[in-house]
């Protein structure tokens, strides 16, 4: 509709607490809550962007009660109190919607919905060519729907929305918009308190409001309905009435909306980034430069977290921007005076005849290391073309643009990316590499890679892109007086379908070239040109704060040589046995379906296993199963629940095998054949190396991390991972009790290190030494509980933990856990040591210095602050594992190469490499990666590699 202008009402307090709900606990660095204004920031944001409107307005519940308090006590009285984490975001909530300079409404005595409601009306009503569009987390709102009024309602976490108009409402409810008050009179709304009429559920109100069009026909006629329905209606019909009122949103509030104020413009660009700095919303702030450049110019013009809340000019200076200095190095150490937001070249020249490519080339070989990008042109290098490949440094920039194939005559390209001695700055060069290789390329010669040392510095961030990692450490060049603006104030496009750890991904300018841009060409000249700029300004700053965090050696010794060897097994992919998997989804299909029918036996009836309302409905009110977990919506059902409930119903455990028999056919099975390269007939999974907080790495496409080990379903997906080659097999390398092995060292507990060193088992020396018999007396069920204990303990397991996982009574899991402290005293003592040094510097290291922050340590909240001790725990523990891991891969890839076998490693998960070998090689292999991983690092006990091989990958277990 052309010549429509949009007017967005959010209802701000409903989105706050949906995104309070939705997130996990988010802290800034210094402890403050951020998660339910991160998330209300992400879908305002989101909103502004896709939306597009020309006003907005903010709607908002007021401090004291409501006229419908006033005509009804209970209403709303089942409330929680608001969590004191939520408390003080509101703050934070006001500040972001000022900075946007969006207006809030709010009227004593009423309800956002009512303020909105009028603000709709009104607008309606002034306005012709005006639509409204509403969004919230409240379903009353749908009373508001209709012609020129549209519904957005919260769905799932923060991003989910379902768009409302009134024939989308009838689709859902099955009544129109202007019955869902009457909806409401009859079944009440148990979050608002609202009674509704007893004994008339959803369903049977609904078939009531298709015959009659409102709750006064239906009481009129109620004698015509069923003898139950109407005699509650006759009882009740009063009550229906009052609930009908209360649910029905009042558009007479006295408020007036402000066109002009509502207007949508710029916002106070200088007082929103320093907000979003503040709270280290760096990624979100990258994205605000796509609608305000504004923004980013404040943000790259020296903001700092301090000015957040100031207006410009507040502090009565020039705001004339400091002039900082950067150190360039090669080809002879050079200074070079630049204003914050400069480079030392411009965008990349667009190169087209090879000959000139080899003049760039050249002269950037000799102005020393230069940045490098490498486009592919979506977030799978293994299938995509290379869109581009730009590189910068003193002497310049170039780019060599829309590579569908590697071009002929670039023979100067290749060598120069191939040679070592000619160094690279990059982010992500695992994918550059995987792009490249995928095309007969080869990448050497890379010194820094911006994105793994910027997981270094901030494991717990899960964003790593080019654009997040200009806004995180913004400020940290501004007070080192390196740089103004981190390589460029322009934070650059979002990529799309990019890994979280990288943002590699498609381009933008690819699907649809931004306006004012001539040419996709351009596009991605523009792209390179601010990836260029912030590798530029961030490689040697990182690489200083790497060494003053004493990060360096994790760096250069584990993740730096590293990322080789993953580009290589990505490259060199799996093959799968896709019979074998379509087979196994037929037996699948069969064995969900008889679950399926076993529990609608047990619960009498047939049902949809996949709803937790309906679920719940079966749980616990039929079937009686007591309610161990809350949530907002009613009694939960997630895993955890049903595995606490297991012993109580026969139902429940039906209903976990239906769930896992559904995930593996739906995440594995199935999914796997499609994800097979047209051109390589292989399984190339991705290997994320900047992810987990622990430094273990991850997988997608599919996840490797998450196939069942113990189950006969995860077996049989194994089982279709084979040796892809004739009189080739595969091998696997297993480390044993890595983690425990790594506890004992760490721990420096004698009793746990001589056991480890006599080579006796240790679950059944444990049982021995904590229920103090010989350990020939050791009984199976002696040894199950040690086990469970002594991996609990890398994890910081609770009584209640082991009870739980073991059946045990939380008494006799007190005791059994007071025993083995009481025995391996050193383990506990060295519990006590890195919960103290957490407390003490806000982290804890592994062996080898890799850290991880825990701001949650000092959190006033006994769950918060508890889940931060078993993580100080368990992460030097597991992150040194993890590391170790790494380190055997690097050595079991470099043995490899030097000792020029065909052998190769396509895959690891957890503690496991697996390996593709010629047979002629097996003997010679299996003894290179055994004596490869069990000597990669010396502990106080030995490290043990158990080596098997197999035509598949179940036959090496």
């Amino acid at each position: 509709m052309s010549g429509v202008r949009k007017l967005l009402l959010v209802d701000g307090y409903s989105l706050l607490h949906r995104a309070f709900f939705a997130l996990p606990m988010l802290t800034t660095s210094v402890g403050e809550p951020t998660n339910a204004v991160y998330g209300f920031a992400t879908m305002l944001v989101g909103l502004l962007e896709e939306e597009r409107p020309d006003y907005v307005a903010v709607a908002q519940d007021m401090a004291g009660p409501t006229f419908r308090h006033r005509q009804f006590e209970a209403y709303k009285a089942q409330r929680p109190a608001m969590p004191d984490t939520l408390r003080p975001q509101l703050i934070r909530y006001e500040q972001l919607v000022r900075a946007f300079g969006i207006p809030m409404y709010g009227v004593e005595g009423y309800e956002a919905d009512d303020v909105i409601g009028t603000l709709a009306r009104q607008a309606r009503e002034a306005a012709p060519d005006v639509s409204v569009l509403v969004v919230t987390g409240d379903r009353d709102a749908l009373q508001l729907v209709d012609d020129r009024v549209t519904v957005l309602i919260t769905r799932k976490g923060i991003r989910e929305v379902e768009r409302f108009t009134p024939e989308r409402v009838r689709e859902v409810l099955g009544i129109w918009p202007g019955q869902v008050v009457d909806l409401k009179g009859l079944v009440g709304d148990t979050s608002d308190n609202i009674p509704g009429v007893p004994g008339i559920g959803e369903k049977t109100a609904v078939g009531l409001l298709q015959r009659y069009p409102d709750l006064e026909s239906i009481l009129l006629h109620r004698e015509e309905l069923p003898p139950r329905v109407a005699r509650a209606l006759q009882q009740f019909g009063e009550q229906a009435r009052l609930s009908r009122h209360l649910a029905t949103i009042v558009t007479t509030v006295p408020v007036e909306l402000d066109w002009e104020a509502c207007r949508l413009g710029e916002p106070d660009a200088s007082r929103l980034a320093s907000l979003l700095l503040e709270l280290e919303f760096r990624q979100l702030l990258a994205r605000l430069a796509r609608l305000y450049p504004s923004v980013a110019e404040a943000a790259g013009s020296g903001v700092r977290p301090s000015d957040a809340g100031r207006r410009k000019g507040d502090d009565g200076g020039d705001g004339e921007r400091e002039t900082v200095t950067v150190q360039v190095s090669g080809g002879g150490a050079t200074e070079r005076r630049l204003a914050p937001g400069r480079a030392p070249f411009g965008p990349p020249e667009l190169i087209e005849a090879p000959a000139r490519l080899g003049e760039r080339i050249e002269a950037t070989r000799r102005a020393g290391p230069a940045a490098l990008v490498v486009i592919p042109a979506s977030g799978e290098p293994m299938r995509a073309p290379a869109v581009a490949i730009a590189a910068a440094n003193e002497a310049g920039s170039w780019m060599v643009a829309t590579m569908e194939a590697w071009p002929s005559g670039w023979e100067a390209l290749a060598r120069w990316l191939a040679d070592p001695q000619a160094p690279k700055w990059c982010h992500d060069a695992k994918t550059a590499a995987v792009a490249l290789g995928a095309r007969g390329v080869r990448l050497d010669g890379v010194e820094e890679d911006v994105m793994l040392a910027s997981y270094l510095l901030h494991p717990g961030q899960g964003d790593h892109s080019p654009e997040d990692l200009a806004m995180r450490f913004l400020g940290r060049l501004l007070q080192d007086g390196a740089r103004g603006a981190e390589g460029g104030a322009s934070p650059g496009r979002r990529s799309r379908g990019a890994p979280s750890e990288s943002g590699a991904g498609a381009l933008p300018g690819l699907e649809m070239v931004a306006a004012g841009e001539a040419s996709v060409a351009e596009a991605v000249r523009v792209y390179a040109y601010q990836r260029l700029e912030t590798i530029y300004a961030l490689a040697r700053p990182l690489r200083r704060w790497l060494e003053e965090d004493g990060l360096d050696r994790v760096y250069q010794s584990i993740e730096m040589p590293l990322w080789p060897v993953l580009a290589e097994m990505e490259l060199a992919g799996v093959a799968i046995d896709s019979e074998a998997l379509a087979r196994l989804s037929v037996e699948l299909a069969r064995q969900i379906e008889a679950t399926a029918e076993a529990i609608y036996a047990l619960a009498g009836e047939r049902f949809n296993i996949n709803s937790p309302r309906q679920l719940s409905r079966i749980l616990f009110d039929k079937l009686g199963l007591p309610v161990t977990k809350q949530t907002k919506t009613g009694p939960s059902t997630s895993a955890d629940v049903l595995e606490e409930l297991a012993g109580e119903h026969e139902i429940v455990s039906k209903i976990l095998d239906f769930r896992q028999l559904v995930k593996l056919k739906g995440t594995y099975v199935d999914p796997m054949p499609s994800l097979v390269h047209p051109r390589t007939g292989r399984l190339h999974t991705t290997f994320h190396q900047a992810v987990t907080a622990t430094g273990r790495l991850s997988s997608s496409n599919p996840n490797l991390q998450n196939i069942p080990v113990r189950t006969d379903q995860g077996a049989v997906i194994r089982e279709a991972f084979v040796a892809g080659l004739p009189g080739w097999v595969l091998m696997s390398a297993d480390y044993s009790q890595i983690e425990l092995r790594v506890l004992a060292h760490m721990a420096q507990d004698p009793v746990l290190i001589e056991a480890f060193r006599s080579g006796q088992d240790i679950h059944t020396r444990t049982a021995s030494e904590v229920f103090g018999v010989p350990m020939e007396a050791v009984t199976p069920a002696m040894r199950s509980g040690a086990k469970a204990i002594n991996f609990g303990i890398v994890y910081g397991i609770s009584a209640y933990g082991l009870a739980r996982g073991t059946g045990l009574s939380q008494e006799d899991a007190r005791r059994y856990i007071a025993s083995y402290f009481d025995r391996y005293a050193g383990v506990k003592a060295y519990q006590e040591r890195v919960i103290r040094q957490a407390r003490e510097l806000g982290y804890v290291t592994t062996l080898f210095g890799r850290r991880r922050y825990l701001p949650e340590i000092h959190a006033r909240q006994y769950a918060q602050r508890a889940f931060a001790e078993r993580t100080a725990i368990n992460t030097p523990i597991q992150g040194t594992a993890a590391d170790i891991m790494k380190l055997a891969m690097i050595a079991v890839h470099r043995r490899l190469k030097e000792e020029e076998h065909q052998a190769r490693m396509v895959l690891q998960v957890h503690d496991e490499l697996v390996l593709e070998v010629p047979e002629a090689e097996v003997e010679p292999v299996a003894r290179l990666v055994r004596a490869a991983m069990e000597n990669v690092v010396r502990l106080d006990v030995p490290l043990v590699a158990e080596v098997k091989t197999g035509h598949n990958w179940r036959e090496c277990k």
